[in-house]
């Protein structure tokens, strides 16, 4: 795992070396629309129904409303969790959200997977299925890394 650290220094994490990191990226869920730093993941290489992954973080003024949340605590701050999907045309889109609400300011942690229907909707190179869990597992260990400055 590699260390970053915002242009403000508010807030520091780590995340794996083979993943790019994409400044002023947007990530748009059912539940909220946020710009921020995102952490991507070279899905393609995969050759599997995985099609995008990345781990995004935002600085918003207020925190969205997000329903069905568990609280847990990072590093001495509490967050709420929610874990999401959706569907559409074929496509999958999952993930796990951590906000909190600190200093005037909503931090967001989203941990994205867009993925694609294996029996219909996949291209023809990426016609095998990859590992959730793992994904899922990195995100959570991301997540773990995160201080607010």
């Amino acid at each position: 795992m590699l260390p970053y650290i915002n242009n403000n220094k508010s807030f520091s994490i780590s995340y794996p070396a083979t993943w790019k990191i994409k400044d002023a990226d947007t990530v748009n869920t059912r539940d909220y629309n946020a710009s921020g730093v995102s952490f991507v993941f070279s899905a393609n290489a995969t050759h599997s129904q995985l099609l995008n992954a990345k781990f995004h973080i935002a600085k918003e003024q207020t925190c969205p409303p997000i329903s069905d949340t568990t609280s847990v605590t990072i590093n001495r701050v509490t967050f709420k969790k929610s874990n999401w999907s959706d569907v559409g045309a074929g496509n999958l889109y999952e993930g796990v959200t951590y906000f909190t609400q600190k200093d005037g300011s909503c931090y967001l942690l989203s941990g994205y997977m867009h993925s694609c229907n294996l029996q219909d909707a996949c291209p023809e190179d990426h016609r095998k299925a990859f590992d959730k869990q793992l994904l899922l597992a990195i995100f959570e260990q991301m997540a773990a890394t995160f201080k607010l400055q």
